[in-house]
């Protein structure tokens, strides 16, 4: 080194490559071949000495772009920040609550969450109606929870679960035990009996609906509100009836109809049961009676 003579410092006309540039046995000291040394003429040496950062930086994009485009020797005698400050080390995050996904509330009880959610879409109705036990006179829904009277348009099946004489129709569920209930809309319908009926009823004869042919009902008639007992009973009520309640304990062998929007106690038959029992509707309005959804009960 002590031989070489010191040149003026020159201009690059390209970036060395790893074949241009020697280091010495100092770690900090590089040497330069100047542009001469690709020319014919030999030219000596430069010595360059290039500050080493005391600590690692990482260059943005800004500042690598201003010392690329910096003179060729300032780029040079950056050039090993430059390098050092491409390359950086990344720890690994720390945790922070709430950043996963919370797996157990999404997929927990799946299939209950989505049933539950398509009540809405495809509420559970307690009776549906048995369209084989229709008065051909009786335009059910689609959905077989409400009817309606109407001039008979169809020719149905004289089966014998059929009624001929009167426009009625039976629940499609058989009760032999334990307690039930559902809810009718009446609205402005001011014909109609409620109720249940035995299995065995006869459906090729007019009968009265009453407690000895096998019927538990109450009525409206001509403005009046009756329990159909032998003889009928009238029955008071505060206020007209928009929906009706019905009730079956047939181990305690009672049948009771509320006003639900009142929450008050109408009528209530009592006796042994022996036979099956079905839900039971008359009516001869063109305003149908219709059987409510309920939200469905799980056990657990």
């Amino acid at each position: 080194m002590a031989g070489m003579q010191n040149r003026g410092l020159t201009h690059l006309d390209r970036t060395p490559c790893a074949g241009d540039m020697e280091k010495s046995s100092n770690s900090s000291v590089w040497w330069i071949r100047s542009p001469s040394a690709w020319c014919a003429k030999p030219q000596k040496c430069t010595k360059v000495t290039t500050a080493l950062p005391r600590k690692r930086r990482l260059w943005t994009f800004t500042n690598l772009s201003q010392t690329i485009n910096a003179e060729d020797l300032t780029l040079l005698q950056n050039f090993k920040a430059i390098i050092d400050g491409t390359w950086t080390t990344f720890q690994d995050p720390e945790g922070v609550s709430g950043s996963l996904l919370n797996e157990s509330k999404h997929l927990g009880n799946l299939k209950y969450k989505v049933w539950e959610k398509m009540q809405a879409v495809a509420p559970y109705s307690p009776v549906i109606l048995d369209p084989n036990t229709a008065h051909p006179c009786l335009t059910l829904s689609d959905d077989l929870t409400s009817l309606r009277y109407s001039t008979p348009n169809q020719v149905l099946p004289s089966n014998p679960e059929r009624f001929h004489i009167s426009a009625e129709v039976l629940g499609c569920t058989t009760f032999s035990s334990a307690s039930h209930g559902w809810e009718i809309e009446v609205g402005d319908n001011e014909d109609w009996i409620l109720g249940l009926a035995s299995e065995c009823v006869k459906r090729d004869q007019e009968v009265p609906a009453r407690p000895e042919n096998g019927f538990w009902t109450i009525c409206l008639r001509d403005g009046q509100y009756r329990a159909m007992e032998s003889p009928p009973t009238a029955i008071k009520v505060e206020e007209k009836l928009q929906r009706v309640l019905v009730q079956l304990n047939w181990d305690r062998g009672e049948v009771i109809f509320s006003n639900p929007s009142r929450q008050e106690i109408i009528y209530t038959f009592k006796h042994v049961f022996t036979d099956k029992l079905l839900p039971y509707f008359y009516t001869q309005s063109k305003h149908p009676l219709r059987i409510l959804s309920k939200p469905a009960l799980v056990s657990t």
